[in-house]
């Protein structure tokens, strides 16, 4: 009689320490961020530099996704930005639309450049894909910058609308969402930075500390949807079902 073959037992798998560590070394260095903006009184030029660190912070995000996950070397991320930017400064301004419009409308063109430029070099890889992609910044670049009569030129689109912020309907929705647990991460990361903006534009004009100017229910809730940023639902949410 041939003996029966014993099924190999898989090895346990070892938890992944370093994991959760280096998510909550994230999770503590945003919040120190969080709380050195909050207590620490700027000027405007260091409020200025700081928004442009941030906003260029994204291209970059865009160029790590490009070179660090593919592979490819594409220096065409500030055409796209350029173009987004553009369209919508020219939305709000020229055509009158909303701001949340306008900023489809910057998406939208942006993703069709993007996938135009993409459709053209499908077979270009390395020096070559780079050599078009910078080719294609420069061209766009100096296209923007003369073509005064759309875009003004070197001094820029005047007067760009603000955006329309509905802030209590944002708050339900989102809060909705968050308690069924349905894209808990997404919407916790708009909320957090909503209440980060309240905070700036309501309460820290009127006072250093939030005890004192009446922002710490926004700092709360601020560094709550920060955490339930990086923890996400949990396994009860919809977001373990789906």
């Amino acid at each position: 009689m041939n003996a029966r073959a014993t099924p190999a037992v898989p090895a346990p798998v070892a938890p992944n320490y370093r994991g959760k560590i280096a998510g909550l070394v994230y999770v503590a260095a945003a919040v120190v961020a969080i709380a050195v903006a909050v207590y620490t009184p700027f000027s405007a030029y260091v409020l200025n530099l700081l928004m442009q660190a941030t906003t260029y912070a994204i291209v970059v995000l865009g160029l790590t996704i490009v070179l660090g996950y593919t592979g490819q070397i594409s220096l065409a991320m500030a055409a796209f930005f350029g173009l987004g930017a553009y369209s919508v400064a020219l939305g709000t301004t020229v055509l009158g639309l909303g701001f949340w419009i306008s900023l489809g409308l910057g998406v939208a063109v942006a993703s069709v450049a993007g996938a135009i430029l993409g459709l053209t070099t499908l077979r270009l890889a390395g020096h070559y894909l780079a050599m078009v992609t910078i080719s294609f910044q420069t061209i766009l670049s100096l296209v923007l910058t003369n073509w005064i009569a759309v875009t003004n030129g070197p001094d820029g689109v005047p007067r760009i609308a603000r955006p329309e912020w509905f802030a209590g309907r944002l708050e339900l929705i989102g809060s909705t969402l968050i308690i069924l647990g349905l894209f808990t991460r997404p919407v916790a990361f708009i909320l957090s930075g909503e209440m980060a903006f309240a905070y700036f534009m309501s309460h820290r004009p009127r006072g250093f500390f939030p005890l004192l100017n009446g922002g710490e229910p926004a700092v709360l809730f601020c560094f709550v949807f920060l955490y339930l940023t990086f923890a996400g639902g949990g396994p009860v949410g919809l977001d373990a079902l789906l």
